[in-house]
């Protein structure tokens, strides 16, 4: 799913546009700190994941890039490793987003299990692109606890827990 550069993506209204410009300011920077860098990508990531974006992180309007594009590292738009995230909100009740990333396209399965080993929800089972997705898992018919969600991915497996309290 693409993103508009028109689209709203922060709570004080900045655009797509507008936080991917402070971006590559930032980027371009060549006195830019650790701290910046590293906000660069992170405001990156949530625009491409489409994550909304706290307010006043990202200056009011008059944003304009002057220099040379080709100097900008964008490869946080291509993943480059397999990652599972943490699901948010964790604990949750009753649904929790999952996000993942696959650096190559392949057959992926994400299942969630109880405690026991005991498969609940199936999420995820199909071929996908090279990319980043996220699944919403909705677990209003399961009871409280503990629940593993598992990402098999070409030669990448990974586990993680999560929390469903109601």
């Amino acid at each position: 799913m693409k993103i508009s550069q028109n689209e709203i993506v922060t709570y004080d209204n900045r655009t797509a546009g507008d936080v991917l410009t402070y971006c590559s300011v930032l980027i371009s920077n060549p006195d830019a700190t650790r701290y910046e860098l590293r906000l660069a990508k992170r405001l990156a990531r949530k625009v491409n994941w489409h994550q909304m974006i706290g307010a006043g992180i990202v200056p009011d309007g008059g944003i304009l890039y002057k220099g040379l594009m080709e100097n900008i590292d964008w490869s946080f738009g291509s993943p480059t490793d397999y990652t599972l995230s943490q699901n948010y909100p964790n604990p949750f009740n009753p649904s929790t987003t999952i996000q993942y990333q696959i650096p190559q396209s392949g057959y992926v399965t994400l299942k969630v299990y109880d405690v026991l080993g005991n498969e609940v929800a199936s999420l995820v089972d199909e071929m996908k692109q090279q990319g980043n997705y996220q699944v919403s898992f909705d677990a209003s018919a399961l009871s409280s606890g503990m629940y593993l969600y598992h990402l098999i991915a070409n030669d990448f497996v990974q586990t993680k827990k999560m929390m469903l309290m109601k």
